[in-house]
């Protein structure tokens, strides 16, 4: 009996001792899947960053190398939804505004909001041109004149001016027929001269850049030597020799240049 009860004992522990060896095991085995799901997801999750980064890198250089393309094919996008949409706006709005105390309202709203976007042109313009100058107080004349006087600054500041303008101007609309394409024109106005703002801000710190100077004044001593090259090329038949090719010279040695004449001509006349 002590025997058999050991028996079944031994018995009993080596298949509780297996059991646990088992039970550790698949824990083990467990605990190594667990630990290779988690490193393939957060792999994964590095590979998706990586290729998000890496999209969003190639994106922003790719929408600043072409940024007027971009600009210019969303504007003309969303002026030509704007075109298409304006009979619906119309159908829309065109019940509304049929009284003249309605009408006469959204009048006065453009003729206000016409004055006040003239207002913030010249505010904004004497803001940004005088902050110019200020950084440009120590240069030399010449390049004072230069940058102060930047064609694509003023230029925005002028097509500013008009589009502001022009929204006053929707006031005189004839009769409720015209209110949808006024509505279209004031908005896409003032949408216009808030993108000239900022983009005559960016050009303003453009300029204040010593970086961007620096270029300028390399880009246009580039162009000045192309143009004087050009001149010189077409002011070369005026300036080359006219005598016959075998004429016999009287000099027992004659010299000849490997400098182009006509050219060391030119430039020394001009």
């Amino acid at each position: 009996m002590q025997k058999g009860l050991h028996k079944m004992a031994g018995a009993r522990s080596s298949n509780m001792q297996k059991f646990r060896k088992r039970f550790e095991n698949l824990r083990t085995h467990l605990r190594l899947v667990a630990q290779s799901a988690v490193k393939a997801a957060r792999r994964c999750q590095a590979v998706l960053w990586r290729r998000y980064y890496l999209a969003r890198y190639h994106a922003t250089r790719l929408a600043i190398s072409h940024i007027g393309v971009v600009v210019a094919i969303l504007l003309s996008g969303f002026s030509f939804l704007s075109v298409v949409a304006t009979p619906a706006l119309q159908n829309t709005v065109g019940n509304f505004f049929a009284t003249n105390d309605r009408l006469g309202t959204l009048r006065e709203f453009f003729i206000t909001l016409g004055g006040a976007l003239v207002g913030a042109t010249a505010i904004g313009f004497s803001v940004v041109i005088l902050a110019v100058q200020m950084n440009f107080a120590r240069m030399p004349y010449g390049l004072f004149r230069k940058l102060s006087s930047d064609f694509r600054l003023l230029g925005a500041f002028t097509a500013t001016f008009f589009l502001a303008v022009s929204v006053g101007g929707v006031s005189l609309l004839p009769d409720v027929s015209w209110v949808g394409t006024a509505l279209v024109c004031a908005g896409w106005a003032t949408i216009l001269i808030l993108i000239l703002f900022l983009y005559a801000y960016r050009r303003a710190l453009t300029l204040i850049n010593p970086l961007q100077q620096i270029n300028f004044i390399v880009k246009r001593a580039r162009n000045e030597m192309y143009a004087w090259d050009r001149r010189a090329s077409r002011a070369k038949p005026l300036l080359e020799s006219h005598e016959p090719p075998n004429k016999i010279d009287d000099a027992p040695q004659r010299l000849e240049s490997t400098h182009d004449i006509a050219r060391v001509v030119y430039f020394r006349a001009n």
